[in-house]
């Protein structure tokens, strides 16, 4: 198995851990989370990304790279009754998963961070809200550890 798929499968299974009641599907687009076949509320796990970053040079030797695995994590919910406001089920989950996964070892491979992935930067962005409906997202990088490149 590769790196990314270690690392998107421990995200997979500590996201389901924390949010155990909400189903998980993979990312495949806005159209899919506004389905409403689709189950509300949702979490939606992209596919793993890789990152590069230039090592600061020290010698005569050539210039090396960091590679960080990254990951983005949406959820989606509706306004219900029963489950309350739309937008604060979103919250809640964003805030779930921000405390349950930051700084935490991933598949003994690097230890996970929050990263400006969205619009100027931010870890964490509304994208899309339709009459009621909310979809959320977290970006999450990966910050290998040496032993693991």
């Amino acid at each position: 198995m590769s790196l990314e798929s270690v690392i998107r499968a421990d995200f997979i299974a500590k996201a389901t851990a924390l949010l155990t009641s909400i189903p998980a599907f993979r990312w495949d687009g806005e159209e899919q989370a506004f389905n409403e076949a689709r189950l509300w509320p949702a979490i939606y796990i992209s596919s793993m990304f890789l990152s590069t970053e230039p090592v600061e040079e020290t010698g005569p030797d050539p210039v090396t790279y960091v590679v960080h695995p990254e990951v983005f994590i949406f959820v989606a919910a509706k306004d219900d009754a029963t489950l309350g406001n739309g937008e604060d089920q979103c919250s809640d989950m964003l805030e779930t998963l921000r405390r349950g996964i930051i700084g935490k070892d991933i598949a003994n491979k690097g230890a996970a961070e929050l990263f400006g992935g969205f619009s100027e930067g931010r870890s964490q962005a509304l994208i899309e809200a339709r009459m009621g409906q909310f979809l959320y997202g977290q970006s999450w990088r990966v910050t290998v550890f040496e032993e693991s490149n």
